[in-house]
């Protein structure tokens, strides 16, 4: 599996700016962002007994994806964008 963790509601970003709304103040900043805390899958998975890693290149990403065909069983790789 993959995640892409971009840590943002980028989607509800697009439609604020779609409908005029650009900027936001810091209350509404802080409701479009989920990156505090940090969601850590990585350990999530781990805990569920499924192996995972976490990338911040084309070339890791390509590696892993790579020995996770390899692998028989699931894997999460969490890809930081």
């Amino acid at each position: 599996m993959l995640i892409f963790a971009n840590r943002k509601y980028q989607i509800l970003r697009n439609e604020m700016s779609n409908v005029g709304v650009p900027d936001f103040g810091p209350k509404a900043e802080s409701l479009l962002d989920i990156g505090n805390p940090a969601i850590d899958w990585v350990s999530l998975s781990h805990g569920m007994g499924v192996p995972a890693t976490r990338v911040e290149t084309i070339e890791d990403l390509d590696r892993d994806f790579r020995a996770g065909l390899a692998d028989s069983g699931p894997r999460l790789i969490e890809v930081l964008v």
